[in-house]
């Protein structure tokens, strides 16, 4: 399993950060790559399950699935996803396994907005690509979490709800 957790001051208020991270549609824009929702379906039990397609720049493609597990507003939220099929480069060779992705994202009120933290485990299987992924690409997926948390702080870093 492949730990990651960073967290970053967002100059918004935790309500401005829950709303974007909430919907589907705007968080998919705060992806590294073009993002297409393809579906997004509320659930009885609350959960909401969101199909997606990744553009990647060499013009592969991968489709995902998220589902949000546990939504408490302005506070918490998380998150599982599954890419399938998964591998070694983001082509349409060389993908044979899966890869399924716990995120939990953490609001807390900050002085300067909110500080929203995120700890994600990473399973990827089978254990060939779990070991290349572990050692040969180290530091892949923090990098995305931090990455991905600058996304997040630029889209909000003008945000009205908070006064400079």
């Amino acid at each position: 399993m492949i730990r990651t957790r960073a967290g970053a001051v967002i100059p918004a208020p935790p309500a401005a950060v829950y709303a974007l991270l909430d919907d589907p549609q705007r968080a998919a824009e705060l992806a590294s790559n073009r993002v297409e929702v393809l579906a997004s379906e509320e659930m009885p039990d609350s959960s909401r399950v969101t199909r997606i397609r990744t553009h990647l720049p060499n013009g592969a493609i991968a489709e995902a699935e998220s589902i949000v597990v546990e939504r408490v507003p302005d506070e918490r939220m998380v998150v599982v996803g599954t890419t399938s099929p998964f591998g070694f480069a983001p082509t349409r060779r060389l993908r044979f396994g899966r890869v399924v992705t716990r995120s939990t994202r953490t609001l807390e009120a900050h002085p300067d907005g909110t500080l929203l933290t995120v700890e994600s485990e990473l399973r990827i299987t089978p254990v060939l690509l779990r070991l290349y992924f572990t050692f040969v690409k180290r530091g892949q997926w923090q990098r995305a979490t931090d990455d991905w948390l600058e996304r997040v702080r630029a889209e909000l870093a003008g945000s009205s709800d908070h006064p400079p």
